[in-house]
């Protein structure tokens, strides 16, 4: 699905096969860093905010994949750190949605830039470390969240599928052929009821004995044709309501990879300068 809120502008679910094609491309750049064009994990930007002396907007893809090893969820989710040293801490959620709503700036003095990348690389192993601690707790804390959203899901779909089935089954019942078996049926007594009754000509009586077969006939034909829809219909049912479905969202493994990552320092008089 598309949406296109301004002319220039075009929004895409993250189901859509171009950002599938996207999300793909970056990974594999992501774990080759030494391709063409790398793609770092990591970069230092200033921020025209007050309050902090620096903080970690940290972006991260989220996965979960059902029992038929089918994408049954996909997320880029991002959280905002306050830098402590070595220590990261959560900001507060208001906060949180102010640093990612906010354009970065590029710091346009080398030597400053270069002084927090310093800065930035003495404290990374610590800071990688607790990064990684964090998306393990995602990934148990999310799989509990995604599996009970799942599972109502789940029941949504159940409950269409047993309607859906069961209105099809029905309709079989009432479909042109039961009629039609219907109206054989009255033919077929009516030509009993004919062929018991004394004939003057005995091709008369053959005719008579032909019509019935013809139309014996075709009743088994017709029941067969009903029967084998309706068996058919039944074991489709049941396939997707006991196996199928549950399966589907069922949640095998829930994957949270780290996409990239943006130190943001408070910008200078000079950053704000375009």
């Amino acid at each position: 699905m598309v949406l296109r809120s301004k002319k220039h502008q075009v929004l895409m679910r993250l189901s859509h096969p171009i950002m599938r094609q996207a999300m793909a491309t970056l990974c594999r750049q992501l774990h080759d860093p030494g391709g063409p064009d790398p793609v770092y994990r990591w970069s230092i930007a200033a921020l025209h905010r007050s309050g902090f002396e620096a903080l970690l907007a940290f972006h991260y893809t989220m996965t979960a994949i059902n029992e038929l090893r089918e994408p049954l969820h996909d997320e880029v989710i991002s959280t905002v750190f306050r830098v402590e040293g070595d220590r990261l801490t959560p900001v507060e959620d208001d906060f949180e949605q102010v640093v990612l709503h906010s354009e970065p700036l590029q710091i346009a003095s080398t030597p400053r830039r270069d002084s927090w990348i310093r800065t930035v690389r003495g404290h990374w192993f610590q800071h990688q470390q607790q990064l990684e601690a964090f998306l393990h707790r995602q990934e148990n804390e999310m799989r509990t969240v995604l599996q009970g959203r799942a599972d109502a899901a789940l029941a949504r779909e159940l409950k269409a599928a047993k309607d859906s089935y069961q209105h099809r089954l029905k309709e079989l019942q009432d479909r042109s052929r039961e009629q039609q078996l219907r109206k054989l049926a009255k033919e077929l007594v009516q030509e009993k009821a004919e062929a018991a009754q004394p004939v003057l000509f005995e091709e008369m009586q053959v005719d008579a004995e032909f019509r019935l077969r013809e139309i014996e006939e075709q009743m088994s034909v017709l029941r067969q044709d009903v029967e084998r829809t309706r068996q058919l219909l039944t074991r489709e049912r049941d396939t997707r309501i006991s196996i199928l479905l549950p399966k589907r969202f069922q949640v095998r493994e829930v994957r949270v990879l780290p996409l990239a990552l943006t130190y943001l320092v408070p910008a200078a008089a000079e950053d704000l300068v375009k």
